[in-house]
């Protein structure tokens, strides 16, 4: 829908509320969510970016820069679902970022930012799980995967075969898959990369006849995130080739 609406020449906000054709996506609830960050200047003079999250109108504004983390100074907010936010606060412009998860409200502010690592970023979030990629103190950037506290970091960059040194996740669907990118060193080639969550055999059965429901509350957004969580026992990765071809790793 937003394609065509830009092929007809809607390019702002002006122009997008006039296509009737768009009124479906409208009625959405995750579609009249939007989070960001906006600019304060303080009494002398320093400015600062504080994440913001809005619901369709500029009077609905919620300044979600944490009030409770005395390390954090600055803050941005990338993605968000029905219930989250996701995005990054730091120090400074000079300091390493780290990953943040909010549940609406600066005081909800969780640093997801794993000991291990010089820096991390959160882009996606949905259903209780937060994607993105960290920096280690030694080598080079892993996509990284959060359950909504900085212990549960997943780094799903081991899950990829051999040869690929950096990675990141940007996405992540409904059913839990994750989707970025990865650099082969040696063929120095970029790759598209799906992560597949592979459920502990024990829940499998028990996933299956309520997958449709399961669907349905997080389209209707009626069940908080935890209720949609389903236990992980390792991820596989499918890895495009660039010629139309995928690979495989499942982790153990």
């Amino acid at each position: 829908m937003l394609r065509d609406a830009v092929g007809k020449g809607y390019k702002d906000s002006a122009h997008l509320k006039q296509d009737a054709g768009l009124e479906p996506l409208r009625q959405r609830e995750d579609f009249q969510k939007q989070v960001g960050n906006g600019r304060l200047t303080s009494v002398g003079g320093e400015m600062h970016d504080h994440a913001l999250r809005w619901s369709g109108s500029a009077d609905s504004a919620v300044d979600l820069h944490p009030t409770h983390l005395p390390d954090i100074n600055e803050s941005i907010a990338f993605a968000a679902d029905d219930h989250q936010q996701v995005g990054i606060g730091q120090l400074s412009p000079v300091h390493p970022p780290h990953a943040l998860l909010w549940n609406g409200s600066a005081e909800s502010a969780t640093d997801l930012h794993p000991p291990d690592y010089a820096d991390s970023y959160a882009y996606a979030v949905m259903n209780g799980t937060q994607v993105g990629v960290g920096a280690p103190f030694a080598g080079f950037s892993d996509a990284l995967l959060w359950r909504g506290t900085a212990e549960s970091v997943v780094n799903l960059h081991a899950f990829l075969p051999e040869g690929f040194a950096w990675s990141k996740a940007t996405a992540i669907d409904e059913a839990g898959h994750v989707f970025g990118v990865a650099l082969n060193f040696a063929e120095q080639q970029w790759h598209a990369i799906e992560w597949v969550p592979v459920p502990e055999p024990s829940s499998i059965a028990l996933l299956l006849p309520l997958a449709p429901a399961s669907v349905r509350r997080t389209r209707q957004s009626c069940a908080p995130p935890q209720v949609r969580r389903r236990k992980i026992s390792s991820w596989r990765s499918k890895v495009a080739n660039g010629e139309g071809g995928i690979r495989t790793r499942e982790g153990v």
